[in-house]
């Protein structure tokens, strides 16, 4: 499925994972169901995808940014596109589910 993704994605496209975190043994879900940041890398390393980010900003799960990575044309260009600045990520309130509040930081 993952490298179908990656055919439609555009030049410069991003796929981005939302897991549970498997080093939290705290968390609440079966083990089955949750992936540690490195397995989650190490599966996306076959594939024509970089990491980018890892966002911290949910209390049991971890997101994950990868961009294609770029080929033929594309990838002449690279080097500028390498020294874009990489997204930033601004903390959001939470309340203790892990679910998005209206309230101010």
């Amino acid at each position: 499925m993952m490298q179908g993704i990656c055919r439609a994605l555009k030049p410069g496209g991003r796929v981005v994972f939302v897991e549970y975190r498997g080093e939290d043994p705290n968390v609440p879900i079966k083990p089955l169901h949750k992936m540690t940041q490195a397995q989650v890398r190490k599966e996306m390393s076959v594939l024509p995808l970089d990491w980018v980010q890892t966002i911290e900003v949910l209390p049991r799960q971890h997101i994950l940014v990868f961009r294609i990575r770029p080929t033929g044309k594309q990838a002449a260009s690279a080097p500028a596109a390498a020294t874009q600045s990489r997204i930033k990520a601004t903390p959001k309130p939470v309340d203790s589910q892990g679910i998005g509040t209206s309230r101010p930081p």
